[in-house]
């Protein structure tokens, strides 16, 4: 046959003179070659050693035979041939020739199997490490997915489940991970009979670490000083600052940057004060639906190299009026535009629509948004937003306790 090594073929004929014909012939060519006749009722074992098999069916044969035969084949991955006979539904290497065809026309036919075989061979063996592989690849990502899950509910239990409904502020929220864990963190908590905190952090990217990072702020986090004495509300700046300390302090390897916003609302007089590091401004709007940026300064937290002057603004909140903080996952959906010397900032469209709303109207028309727009089952960026709104006067919870009552 012409190959650089000596063919070896497995041959199974019922003893006629075409089998001998083809032994002859294999003989002549130098084929190793090992017969077996198809009138036993046994069925073979198929050593591992040959390249290819042929079936020549030119007498009578038993179909349950056959069909054994064949599938033993196909099972060990021998390329077959096979020469008269019916082949019936059997997939695999398996070929079939007419009867019709001639001697010459068989062995070319032997030829060509017998010579592409080891190659074959080796590279089902190929597939079949590929296919291992893949299976192994896909179980480590299965235990990462399901470490993923563990970590973000783990991110989830360090924010409330349910916002507090203190008198006379409402809170609404919008937390979307863009996945499992995200790098964004949001709290609100009573700190005090009369006071009310409100935070929001991103560190920078999403996943595991990010997430890591987000809890250790939120519980970097100091509200309160407590001596023995009895204890103080720490002021905003004074808290972003102690979270800037922390984390510089930490010295942490790859450590990029974080952002956070952090307020302190007291119920009985509506004295709103905050304080940010880095993060986007957080929005005071009218009762009357008119936003306006608060934009005190602030450094990104961490960053040894930089100032910690972290500068505070307060105002006093009227009924109706809504603070909205943000996360730059949603930036370009609340800004078009911002002159930092001007200190004028111009506001999309849709969100000066969505200000004149209440804080829950807000919030449902902002995650109606973003569930319509391209891109929003794999978003690029974690989203979170959060309301905190004073209530119109005469409105509220009936029964409602006042700060301190």
């Amino acid at each position: 046959m012409g190959l650089g090594t000596i063919p070896k073929v497995m041959l199974f004929d019922t003893g006629t003179a075409r089998g001998a014909d083809i032994r002859a012939a294999l003989d002549r060519q130098g084929v190793r070659c090992k017969c077996w006749n198809l009138s036993t009722c046994e069925t073979p074992k198929i050593p591992r050693w040959i390249d290819a098999a042929m079936l020549v069916c030119d007498g009578p044969t038993d179909p349950d035979q056959i069909d054994a035969l064949l599938e033993r084949l196909k099972s060990g991955n021998i390329a077959t041939l096979m020469w008269g006979g019916e082949r019936g539904g059997h997939e695999g290497p398996i070929n079939h020739i007419s009867d019709q065809a001639s001697l010459d026309e068989v062995l070319g036919r032997l030829e060509m199997i017998t010579r592409y075989a080891p190659q074959v061979r080796r590279l089902d063996r190929e597939v079949q490490h590929l296919q291992k592989l893949s299976h192994q690849v896909t179980r480590y990502f299965e235990e990462v997915d399901k470490e993923l899950q563990l970590a973000g509910a783990l991110q989830r239990d360090f924010m409330p489940k349910q916002l507090p409904e203190i008198h006379p502020l409402r809170f609404a929220r919008l937390f979307r991970p863009a996945c499992a864990v995200s790098g964004d963190i949001y709290d609100v908590f009573r700190i005090d009979e009369a006071h009310m905190g409100m935070f929001v952090a991103d560190a920078m990217g999403h996943g595991t670490a990010a997430g890591l990072m987000t809890m250790f702020l939120r519980q970097a986090l100091n509200p309160k000083n407590v001596t023995d004495d009895g204890y103080h509300v720490v002021s905003p700046a004074e808290a972003i600052g102690g979270l800037h300390a922390e984390l510089a302090r930490q010295d942490l390897p790859h450590f990029h940057f974080i952002t956070s916003a952090y307020a302190v609302c007291n119920l009985r007089t509506r004295q709103f004060t905050m304080a940010r590091g880095g993060h986007p401004y957080p929005i005071l709007i009218a009762a009357d639906g008119t936003p306006r940026e608060l934009q005190p300064e602030g450094p990104l937290l961490g960053l040894p190299d930089l100032e910690p002057d972290f500068e505070e603004y307060t105002v006093t909140l009227e009924p109706g009026e809504k603070i909205f903080f943000y996360t730059d996952g949603i930036e370009e959906q609340i800004v078009t535009e911002r002159d930092e010397d001007a200190g004028t900032t111009i506001f999309t469209p849709d969100f000066r629509d969505w200000a004149r709303r209440d804080a829950h109207g807000l919030i449902g028309a902002l995650e109606d948004f973003l569930d319509h727009r391209e891109g929003s089952l794999h978003p690029d960026d974690d989203v979170t937003a959060l309301v905190m709104e004073v209530l119109p006067d005469g409105e509220g919870s009936p029964g409602a306790r006042e700060p301190g009552s």
